[in-house]
């Protein structure tokens, strides 16, 4: 970025900006500025308009999703890009070299969406990589192989996770939950191995959310996290299950829909991709719960017994 483009590279420098933030200004750059006469013209011009993040559904396609995290976290980060940029708004693009173009809102969160579902860690840090940004995710043969791209001699190297067949489409696993998947790309995936279930978003009492400390995903395949079982045991030692099944209970209450109407609906061959996605992520949150409160209720057998 630096070679490419002193004059934005020094601008961004001056402001004190973090690198997400100095990636989303190139990409405004290049296309709004720049447009024909950038070198990334190409690439640029092929990336979406239209995207299928939360962040752009309507309040009836976010009704669906009660239950969830995701209208709360969708909401917070467009706050959070708003606030972001009216600063840059005031400052970076006020100067050169954007004070010839009036950046908008709109192309701020285009290109923080862009950043959102397209950008590739490399090294430790956020990158764009052309064309290797197309790659869907999808498990493997082997669920713990995912994605590792590599700088190799200023080269962005990713092998491939399985082997595919001549001409046919290639994938990779991001190796995610589907929360992350769905607020940042707009997706899950069925029988995602790597799904798990923030503890912090469980109605527990918050004494057992104080003594958690650091983030602690809960998953059916794993064991329960220590920090968790410690607090639970103090909470109720005769019990210590119990708070845990009906936090997990509380929330699945909170669905407007069962598993089996889920099912149902992803039996229709005319639901659109976002409420094919809506309804495939609320089911996998419920399938997530169910499992985590068959296993609570398996290690209370094993206490009792």
């Amino acid at each position: 970025m630096r070679v490419l483009r002193k004059d934005l590279y020094d601008a961004t420098l001056r402001h004190n900006l973090q690198l997400s933030t100095r990636l989303i200004a190139f990409l405004i750059y290049e296309k709004y500025v720049k447009q024909r006469e950038s070198p990334y013209f190409t690439y640029i011009s092929i990336l979406p308009t239209l995207m299928d993040t939360p962040h752009y559904y309507t309040p009836t396609e976010l009704a669906h999703l009660k239950g969830t995290s995701i209208p709360s976290r969708a909401a917070d980060d467009v706050k959070l890009w708003r606030r972001t940029y009216q600063h840059l708004h005031g400052t970076l693009f006020k100067s050169p070299p954007f004070a010839s173009t009036q950046v908008t809102y709109e192309m701020y969160q285009w290109a923080q969406s862009m950043y959102n579902t397209r950008s590739i860690w490399v090294g430790g840090k956020p990158c764009f990589v052309p064309f290797l940004d197309m790659i869907n995710c999808k498990e493997g043969p082997d669920p713990s192989r995912v994605h590792s791209t590599k700088d190799e001699g200023g080269f962005a190297n990713t092998y491939a996770p399985w082997d595919f067949p001549a001409g046919s489409q290639v994938f990779e696993n991001y190796g995610q939950k589907n929360e992350i998947y769905f607020q940042h790309h707009g997706f899950a995936l069925s029988g995602n191995s790597h799904d798990c279930y923030d503890a912090a978003a469980l109605p527990l009492p918050q004494q057992i959310l104080r003594s958690l400390g650091g983030n602690h995903c809960l998953s059916p395949l794993q064991p329960f996290p220590h920090p968790l079982v410690a607090a639970l045991r103090a909470e109720s030692p005769s019990d210590p299950y119990e708070v845990l099944v009906k936090a997990l209970n509380k929330r699945l209450e909170g669905f407007p829909t069962t598993p089996k109407q889920d099912r149902d609906l992803l039996e229709d061959t005319t639901l659109s991709f976002r409420m094919r996605m809506i309804v495939t992520f609320r089911l996998t949150q419920k399938q997530l719960l169910m499992g985590l409160v068959q296993k609570a209720d398996l290690y209370t057998q094993r206490v009792k017994s």
